[in-house]
């Protein structure tokens, strides 16, 4: 299951409204509350700003203020030097360049491999970065782990896609297990889809974009 949404399919009819199952709705209240630190990847440093942490919510519309959009996508990356969440994020690059949303990251770590974070920042995903302390934002997400047989089964198959694609891929520091994906939130800061990562796999673009043209449009139940 890469994606969570009330539609029997993604059609060509963008006005179609895709919406968060009820009962895979990820307890947005919670969500909403998890709180992110600010790390800025400016000048060739990774620096935190913890006086300046803020929730979830309000973080989706700070940013979507300042970006001029109406639709918040937040990334929530399994590990910034891995060479698949880099190929997710010249993807996600796209996707903002296509439909004009605020564009946004969550990482887990800092201080694990900063050089490849600066990377991660500068080549492929030059976009705002909070950090997730607790890990908070990917338990929401299920907390999917990926399995050594799925990790060892795709090896050769991922290098050689990497090498294809001009991707470095920085094979430690931080975390490589817990599972990420991309939250799309509306206007008023509500959650309003869900696009799990599964190793391996690209994201599903023109699906996303659907959702995010569905995410301009009034949710079902505020209709």
């Amino acid at each position: 299951m890469t994606s969570n949404i009330i539609s029997s399919s993604v059609t060509a009819d963008f006005s179609s409204k895709l919406e968060l199952n009820d009962s895979l709705r990820l307890e947005a209240p919670r969500l909403y509350k998890i709180p992110l630190i600010p790390v800025n990847c400016s000048f060739g440093i990774v620096t935190e700003k913890p006086e300046w942490t803020i929730p979830l919510k309000p973080m989706t519309n700070k940013e979507r203020k300042v970006a001029q959009s109406d639709v918040t996508v937040l990334f929530a990356v399994r590990r910034p030097g891995c060479g698949a969440c880099r190929g997710h994020g010249r993807q996600l690059t796209e996707l903002a360049r296509l439909e004009n949303v605020s564009l946004v990251g969550a990482i887990k770590e800092t201080g694990v491999n900063d050089p490849a974070l600066l990377e991660f920042y500068n080549e492929y995903f030059k976009f705002p970065i909070y950090k997730d302390e607790k890990w908070n934002v990917y338990t929401a997400m299920g907390g999917r782990k990926i399995s050594i047989r799925t990790f060892l089964a795709n090896g050769n198959r991922m290098r050689k896609l990497f090498n294809k694609n001009q991707i470095k891929n920085a094979a430690f520091g931080g975390d490589a297990w817990t599972q990420g994906g991309v939250l799309i939130f509306d206007k008023e800061g509500d959650l309003r889809y869900c696009h799990y990562e599964n190793y391996g796999e690209d994201f599903n673009l023109e699906e996303l974009r659907a959702a995010v043209k569905a995410a301009r449009f009034p949710r079902i139940d505020k209709a």
